[in-house]
């Protein structure tokens, strides 16, 4: 800011000057012209005289008057000399204080020539200054841009006529720097279905990029959550992978240029604190376009949606920047630079953008990265059932509520607590001459509430779960079928079969 208000300073001063020379030319000028009509008005002459052009027109000058003649003469040779050599000084002055390029071009200046040698990020600033909202914008995303890497995933193929098996692209993804360990967050459904995994990174003054293999090092599939880990010296023993990885690929990296690769990790915020209207950034490579900018604001906050198995993800962030193909995985950042988010999913009818993006909170996301990196997995609580689907149950005229199928063991929560499954019996009856198969089902309990919170279908069940951790103790309600017969309904009461009366019981 100093440079600009020296050169406008000096850019004035030469205006100033300038405009001074102009005014003594024609002062000048104008003061020879007088002088000359004062010098010949004593000669009782008619003479006409233009200033403006220094152009003098004699008219009936008694040429037998010699000697008026010659003064005349003498007169006018002197004050067109004078005016001459006047104007030719003031131009001389004019053009030795500013160039006539400099009027017409300033990026033809000196001093201006010599601002651009000591800031040329600065030269265009001269000409035209952007506003600040702007330069914020553009610095923040020149600050996160090392931080985001582009995925390319591959999987293998056999040539069908050389028998070779050859990398092909699966698809791409974005993701972002964690630690300076060269950690990379990503989508678990970016590498989903993969073999093999590349990340291309940027180096930190963002001139270089470079393509390194990488390997997972955990997911967890039910928060969509991926973490890549990425060696930059020569590694081909896979033992010492995590426990809990999904593929591990194959790695053998080289130092860069003879030294280790500086890895510049994002900022992490928080989202507890977020509100709607608050300003984003979403940073990403959608379709295949690296380090593309969008921006937006939070258009929605506890939002819900889909894990890649179809679990739900709760409190996720909505945004009406632009996220595409490509964007999952990449960082979602606040007007500061912080993370707030990892862009997930889109609602859309075309595939493309629409206005309506989603993203992880990064609160949710800091424990599940947290957990990967220390124990490579993600331990849930869980009940220890498995279930009917809503969807299922709904056809068999169960409206709410989950039916449990069976327990996933003998040493199972719910074993334990006493909860039923849905016992299937198979009889074989026989005509002699054709045999039939019967199956007879007991409607096993249905779990309609945990605690305070009731239950219509899984997702309720598993929102009620993420709010406890392993070895709670909760309180879960049930229905159960009983005898139209029986009395009572409790716990321990005796099964009956589909169709008999659903009574409340309390385990």
């Amino acid at each position: 800011e100093v440079q600009v208000l020296e050169v406008r300073r000096q850019a004035m001063g030469r205006r100033i000057w300038t405009l001074s020379a102009i005014i003594l030319n024609i002062f000048l000028l104008h003061g020879s012209s007088f002088q000359f009509r004062s010098d010949i008005g004593g000669i009782n002459r008619n003479v006409v005289i233009r200033s403006s052009s220094v152009l003098l027109m004699k008219q009936n000058i008694d040429s037998s008057d010699s000697k008026s003649k010659q003064n005349w003469q003498h007169i006018f040779r002197r004050s067109v000399f004078s005016a001459a050599a006047t104007f030719t000084a003031g131009l001389l002055v004019s053009h030795s204080l500013l160039p006539v390029s400099e009027l017409s071009d300033p990026s033809t200046s000196s001093v201006y020539q010599n601002v651009m040698s000591i800031s040329p990020a600065f030269a265009g600033s001269l000409l035209q200054s952007l506003p600040e909202a702007e330069e914020r914008t553009i610095k923040l995303f020149e600050q996160s841009t090392p931080s985001v890497v582009y995925i390319n995933t591959y999987v293998n193929r056999i040539d069908a006529f050389s028998m070779n098996i050859l990398e092909v692209p699966a698809g791409t993804g974005s993701g972002f720097v964690w630690d300076n360990l060269g950690h990379i967050v990503t989508n678990y459904h970016v590498i989903r279905n993969s073999e093999t995994a590349t990340v291309t990174a940027t180096s930190i003054d963002g001139k270089t990029t470079r393509t390194f293999k990488a390997q997972v090092v955990g997911v967890d599939p039910d928060k969509d959550v991926a973490i890549l880990s990425v060696s930059l010296k020569d590694k081909d023993d896979s033992s010492n992978v995590p426990v809990g990885r999904v593929d591990t690929v194959s790695s053998s990296m080289k130092l860069v240029d003879g030294a280790a690769w500086q890895w510049r990790p994002v900022t992490v915020g928080s989202s507890a604190g977020l509100r709607v209207g608050q300003f984003v950034m979403a940073i990403g490579n959608p379709f295949g376009l690296d380090h593309t900018l969008t921006t937006g604001v939070v258009s929605g906050l506890g939002r819900e949606v889909r894990s890649p198995n179809n679990k739900p993800i709760r409190n996720v962030i909505q945004t009406d920047a632009a996220i595409n193909p490509g964007n999952s995985g990449g960082p979602l950042l606040d007007s500061t630079g912080r993370l707030i988010g990892m862009n997930t999913a889109i609602y859309s009818m075309s595939g493309s953008s629409a206005g309506i993006g989603f993203a992880i909170p990064v609160d949710t996301l800091a424990y599940e990265v947290t957990t990967l990196l220390r124990d490579g997995k993600v331990s849930r609580p869980a009940l220890g059932v498995t279930y009917l689907e809503s969807s299922l149950a709904r056809s068999v005229g169960i409206r709410q509520g989950i039916l449990v199928l069976d327990t996933t063991s003998d040493d199972s929560p719910a074993k334990k607590a006493g909860i039923r499954g849905t016992p299937r019996v198979t009889t074989t009856t026989s005509d002699g001459r054709s045999s039939v198969d019967v199956v007879d089902v007991t409607l096993g309990d249905i779990i309609v509430g945990i605690d305070d919170v009731d239950i219509m279908s899984e997702a309720d069940l598993f929102r009620a779960l993420d709010l406890r951790k392993v070895g709670d103790t909760v309180s879960v309600r049930i229905l159960r079928a009983v005898d139209s017969g029986s009395s009572g309904g409790d716990a321990s009461g005796s099964s009956g079969r589909a169709g008999n009366v659903l009574r409340p019981a309390v385990t």
